[in-house]
């Protein structure tokens, strides 16, 4: 399967093309890896409240299984904003090994 190339990567990808750092490239996008940071910490936090109300509610199986959905939801929703953090932190390695 072949991979989607995002706007970021690809301006990721024209700066080091023309010989630009990290760094470089960083104080024109700042928010780039730092964006996701807060987004992660807020999905796990609320993948935690969502696991405290299932408990709550094991007896209403019609909101126990709205809140099992939106755990799936939110795991995934982590999951991607997880990869994409990586996948920054990797690519800002590779540029700095330049």
């Amino acid at each position: 399967m072949k991979k989607r190339i995002d706007n970021l990567e690809m301006d990721v990808i024209r700066a080091t093309q023309a010989g630009m750092s990290y760094g470089q490239w960083k104080a024109l996008h700042p928010n780039t890896q730092k964006e996701n940071e807060p987004l992660i910490a807020a999905l796990e936090e609320k993948l935690e409240s969502c696991k405290a109300e299932q408990s709550r509610f094991a007896s209403d199986f019609v909101k126990l299984q709205e809140l099992g959905e939106e755990q799936a939801r939110l795991e995934a929703a982590l999951e991607e904003k997880t990869e994409r953090w990586v996948y920054l932190n990797d690519l800002k390695e590779q540029i700095d090994a330049q």
